[in-house]
């Protein structure tokens, strides 16, 4: 059972894969495989060997191609009957809150690290959320405080032209990955797109889940699973 990008979770049954940084190794007790997505093509274990694969607000800090590999060398890895599970922030959550303009309901957490960091609440745009989910590496604080009112201009004219897809793409588009800012997010992710992921990766029973709704029991215990932002995050489950 293995835990890709698995940051600080640690479970006596469980091997974690990530990658060392000094971002997430001050925060890490304990022993991972080293795994780089970015670098490393194959996942260190032999074909049909893996009964559980999990990852967890990994996806979206890494760039398409890299994922598609990554979901292929999974589902080479997984024996027949093993299962995939998939967590990120939710896309179609954050577009549609913005479609809306209903950030007051779900984003209060954000809201309150605005206020933490000394940013007025009331200048803050629906943008800012979604810069601040998909695109972080984009500023270091919100969009009006990058003193870019041209770029402000073309992210908002692009968001009232595009269809969602498109969009984010855009909007993601002005990213790249860093090893200085790792824990930045630079990639968006739907249940659509990650099952299109998925397939392309040799899956073809895919599940959309829910907060603690693994069909494997290990994964069902939300002391260990699911738990980071369940309030924000989509759940994808694939079966071999």
């Amino acid at each position: 059972m293995i835990n890709i990008g698995a940051g600080t979770f640690h479970h006596r049954y469980w091997t974690n894969l990530d990658v060392s940084s000094d971002h997430y190794d001050a925060m890490r007790k304990h022993e991972h495989v080293e795994y780089n997505i970015m670098t490393d093509k194959a996942l260190p274990f032999e074909d049909e060997s893996v009964a559980l694969a999990y990852t967890s607000h990994t996806i979206e800090h890494v760039k398409d191609n890299f994922i598609q590999d990554m979901f292929v060398e999974v589902y080479r890895t997984l024996e027949p009957g093993g299962m995939f599970r998939i967590t990120c922030p939710d896309a179609d959550l954050f577009y549609h809150a913005m479609k809306l303009d209903n950030f007051e309901r779900f984003f209060c957490r954000r809201k309150t690290w605005f206020e933490k960091h000394g940013f007025d609440k009331e200048k803050v745009d629906g943008l800012d959320y979604l810069k601040m989910a998909f695109a972080t590496a984009m500023t270091s604080g919100p969009i009006y405080l990058g003193n870019d009112q041209q770029k402000w201009n073309e992210i908002k004219s692009e968001f009232l032209r595009l269809e969602k897809e498109a969009f984010l793409d855009f909007l993601t588009s002005q990213v790249d990955f860093s090893i200085n800012r790792i824990g930045a997010h630079i990639n968006w992710w739907t249940h659509k797109k990650a099952e299109s992921f998925l397939r392309r990766a040799g899956f073809n029973d895919i599940r959309y889940s829910s907060y603690g709704g693994s069909l494997a029991a290990p994964m069902c215990d939300i002391n260990h699973f699911d738990n980071t932002h369940p309030d924000e995050s989509l759940y994808v489950e694939a079966y071999k």
